[in-house]
């Protein structure tokens, strides 16, 4: 399921300047192939703000999300990884930026649980943190 969404969807980055431009250009393939709209991009941003680092699911992982109502027309996974960790608010750091969409409240359970299971392994996520390029990422997947 992940390799599917994830097929165009994976960039490898050195770095960035800040939290809000990872989220950003982690969510542009989904901007691009119309998963999502700008207004889901900036409540992404917004809820970070708001929120804080409340996306960092364990050291190093973000999943940065809104509400569907939020301008998510699909379903939708983009992932984009950092060579050098990215700091978000709350001193928290990532270089796994996971940005999911959900068309509705339901519809995303089997994506989480899929995630869930790529994050339990510790050995595959230390191997997609090596990883030179978006195929060999989806290799692993």
């Amino acid at each position: 399921m992940l390799k599917e969404m994830l097929k165009n969807n994976i960039q490898i980055l050195d770095s960035v300047n800040n939290w809000e431009e990872a989220v950003i250009i982690a969510s542009n393939p989904l901007l691009k192939d119309k998963t999502i709209n700008e207004q889901y991009q900036q409540a992404m941003v917004n809820n970070i703000k708001t929120l804080g680092s409340y996306m960092i699911l364990m050291p190093g992982i973000a999943m940065p999300h809104a509400r569907p109502e939020e301008g998510a027309h699909k379903n939708g996974l983009s992932l984009l990884i950092l060579r050098n960790d990215v700091l978000f608010p709350g001193d928290q750091k990532a270089w796994f930026i996971l940005c999911l969409a959900a068309e509705s409240p339901d519809s995303h359970i089997e994506i989480i649980e899929a995630i869930a299971d790529l994050l339990g392994n510790e050995e595959l996520l230390e191997k997609i943190k090596n990883s030179l390029s978006s195929e060999s990422v989806l290799e692993l997947l």
